[in-house]
């Protein structure tokens, strides 16, 4: 669907009428708007007619939208809140490594910079990301490792 490149940690900071709770974090109506907003004007989707066009494309509706972001943050937080029960954790070593590795492909700092507004990201963001998904596989490998 493509809004899995889109990212932002703040579902603490939104207000309003909370769309889902999950392990005592609130996820704000307002950051899920947010977020299809991003993803709309990211992919040039900003009038009704392409966003339609692009729903019916992928087989969905802006419900179909709204629960898959939705999805995404609950996701978030129960790899965040298992890694903490866990002991699990990223040094920011490795996260620099991963993006060292990914900024070496781009001839420029501005070139770099391109592509993550293109991804619809800030560098913080990337980093968010990226230790997230380090996260996610040490704690794939640790709940393994007891069955």
């Amino acid at each position: 669907m493509g809004v899995a490149g889109c990212s932002s940690n703040n579902q603490n900071s939104g207000s309003g009428a909370v769309a889902a709770t999950i392990n005592g974090t609130e996820i704000y109506e307002d950051t899920v708007t947010d977020y299809i907003q991003s993803v709309r004007e990211q992919q040039g989707l900003t009038d009704e007619d392409s966003w339609g066009n692009y729903l019916a494309q992928m087989g969905t509706d802006p419900a179909g939208v709204r629960e898959q972001i939705i999805n995404t943050y609950v996701t978030r937080e129960l790899i965040n809140s298992g890694a903490e029960e866990k002991g699990v954790t990223v040094d920011s070593s490795e996260v620099d490594s991963y993006v060292d590795k990914m900024k070496s492909n781009y001839d420029s700092d501005e070139k770099w910079q391109s592509a993550l507004e293109q991804a619809g990201m800030t560098e913080d963001e990337y980093r968010d990301n990226i230790a997230l998904s380090l996260v996610s596989q040490q704690l794939q490998e640790k709940v393994g490792e007891g069955a």
